[in-house]
């Protein structure tokens, strides 16, 4: 049995980069940023209480600051400029994080209302009834060994039902932006109980991609992949095995001689060359 690594302050990170991203400069000030891509604009959201340990960690292997994630596990990463920008461990979030106007546990919301903090976190996909991460650095998905909850995924596809993308902030709360349809009453009254602050975080969002933030449930297990698939690769026996399952359905097995070859209509020749050239053009 192997035994599990106990990570330190500046370990290289081996898993999957992802997570609600902060920002932390020298004199400990720790925000989130609100982007308005239309407007060009960016609003400082900086914490008040749980940020000041992360940020002496964060700070003692970064010193210059800059940006950093927290993942839906609670593991608080960064990238290394001084190691060609590699993925680094800083250390745990234990704390939620405090701000001013916004509530990032959203207490007292049920699912399906709106998501009233940031939308943000660790980013998966869902797609043809399995959950995926997406490598930002080379495009390459990876499907994740865990499934969302059962009552999580059903909401899911009620709002979603092509699927699509969901967050998981670090406080686990799942997230998904969702397209104009019917939601449970009462969305006038919570929005009309927000503050200033959380009603332009809601108002950002739907005007820069048009969805509304949505809150689908909690869940604290995290996710871990998969190996990416090499289709460079040689087939896998049960890949072999399965490739030969769908090549019988066409008939002649193939272990069977092959009929010899014979020339096709002539009609159909040319039909065929009418296609090729067609192609080509």
């Amino acid at each position: 049995m192997t035994e599990e690594r106990i990570l330190k302050p500046g370990d290289m990170w081996d898993e999957h980069y992802r997570g609600t991203k902060y920002h932390c400069v020298p004199g400990g000030e720790f925000w989130w940023t609100l982007t308005d891509r239309q407007n060009m604009a960016t609003v400082r959201v900086t914490a008040t209480a749980g940020f000041e340990r992360i940020a002496e960690e964060y700070l003692s292997l970064r010193p210059e600051g800059g940006s950093l994630r927290i993942t839906e596990t609670g593991a608080i990463l960064t990238r290394m400029p001084t190691r060609s920008w590699e993925a680094a461990y800083v250390g745990e979030y234990d704390v939620p994080l405090e701000f001013e106007s916004v509530d990032v546990l959203g207490e007292g919301v049920q699912p399906l209302s709106l998501w009233p903090a940031f939308y943000d976190g660790a980013r998966y996909s869902y797609k043809n009834g399995r959950l995926w991460w997406k490598n930002p650095v080379d495009g390459v998905w990876q499907e994740t060994r865990e499934r969302l909850p059962a009552d999580i995924e059903s909401l899911f596809l009620q709002v979603k039902p092509t699927g699509g993308s969901l967050r998981v902030t670090e406080n686990g709360k799942v997230l998904a932006l969702i397209a104009p349809q019917p939601l449970p009453s009462g969305m006038k009254d919570q929005y009309e109980a927000l503050t200033d602050l959380q009603k332009r975080l809601i108002e950002v969002k739907g005007r820069n991609v048009g969805y509304l933030p949505v809150f689908l449930g909690e869940y604290m297990g995290g996710f871990t992949l998969h190996e990416a698939v090499d289709l460079a690769a040689p087939l896998t026996p049960s890949e072999e095995a399965d490739l030969m399952a769908f090549l019988s359905q066409y008939g002649q097995g193939l272990e069977d001689r092959a009929p010899e070859p014979f020339e096709p209509f002539p009609e159909l020749a040319d039909i065929e060359d009418d296609l090729d050239r067609e192609e080509i053009r």
